[in-house]
């Protein structure tokens, strides 16, 4: 399972990193650094697109509320859904 994370502060990713490795946790690890990357990432577009960057589902986000390029509410006014394999329905 690919555990995504959502943070603008690449520190606090290098630490979840290492605390994940010191857990022995064995899950791939994908860092996304602000809001439009998330998306981006999450419905298989731009550099994430066709030919582009690998993007495999994540089964976990970890998702930092104040990034930048996402508005503060964004957690709560997105709606609900799940792209399964095919992102493009996202």
């Amino acid at each position: 399972m690919t555990i995504l994370m959502a943070d603008d502060d690449k520190e606090d990713c290098r630490l979840s990193q290492e605390a994940l490795n010191d857990s022995r946790l064995l899950n791939e690890m994908r860092f996304v650094y602000d809001g439009e990357e998330l998306m981006d990432y999450l419905r298989g577009r731009g550099e994430y697109g066709d030919g582009g960057r690998d993007a495999p589902e994540p089964g976990i986000i970890l998702l930092d509320l104040n990034m930048p390029k996402m508005g503060r509410r964004w957690p709560r006014s997105r709606p609900t859904q799940t792209c399964g394999r095919s992102r493009s329905s996202c």
